[in-house]
C-alpha cells in the first residue's frame, strides 16, 4: 500500500516491513499506469522521482524531461539547494522571512524568480531558479546533482511550489 504522509512516501509490504527501493519503484509504476486522476498521477510521478533519485541520482536523467545540468562531483562538498541558488552560508529561515516580507509573490513562473518549495507545514524545503523556458534549475540535496526540470517535477517530499521575484 502506498500512502503520502506529510509529503513522505509511506509503504509497507504484506508482512508489515518496508519494501526495497526496487519494489517501491515497481509498485509506483503499476499504480501510475492504472491511475486516471490528474492529481493522483502527479503525486505518483513525484513519488517515482523521489524513489529513483534515492536509488541513483543518475537514473533521473530523462524522466519527465528532467536533465542533469551539473554533476554533484563538480559542486562544492556539502552544498544543498539553498547554497546553490542563494549562496553559501545562507540562513534558510532568515532568507525565507526576508523573501516573504520584501519579494513579490508571483502566480506563475517568471525567468529569474525563485521557485520556493514549501512542505505541507508551510516550511521552506527546497529552492531553485526559474529559467527563460519556465523550467527550474535546482540542486536536489547533498547527494544529488543540479537538475533542470518542470516546476512540479521534483521529489514529492519537497512540497508545493510558489514563486517569488526579488
Amino acid at each position: 500500500m502506498i500512502e503520502v504522509e506529510n509529503g513522505r512516501l509511506k509503504v509497507l509490504g504484506p508482512d508489515g516491513t518496508p519494501p526495497t527501493h526496487k519494489e517501491l519503484k515497481e509498485k509506483c509504476m503499476r499504480y501510475l499506469e492504472a491511475s486516471t486522476d490528474p492529481e493522483e498521477r502527479l503525486d505518483l510521478q513525484r513519488a517515482l522521482i523521489q524513489i529513483t533519485t534515492d536509488i541513483n541520482p543518475d537514473e533521473i536523467e530523462g524522466l519527465y524531461g528532467i536533465k542533469i545540468i551539473e554533476r554533484k562531483e563538480e559542486r562544492p562538498e556539502g552544498e544543498g539547494c539553498f547554497s546553490y541558488a542563494v549562496g553559501a552560508g545562507v540562513d534558510i529561515q532568515e532568507f525565507y522571512d526576508n523573501m516573504i516580507a520584501n519579494y513579490k509573490r508571483l502566480e506563475a513562473p517568471q525567468a529569474g524568480a525563485y521557485a520556493l518549495y514549501l512542505t505541507f507545514e508551510d516550511r521552506p524545503c527546497h529552492i531553485g531558479i526559474v529559467t527563460e523556458k519556465g523550467t527550474v534549475i535546482s540542486k536536489w540535496g547533498l547527494k544529488a546533482h543540479v537538475y533542470e526540470h518542470l516546476p512540479e517535477m521534483v521529489p514529492l517530499c519537497y512540497g508545493e511550489v510558489v514563486y517569488y521575484s526579488p
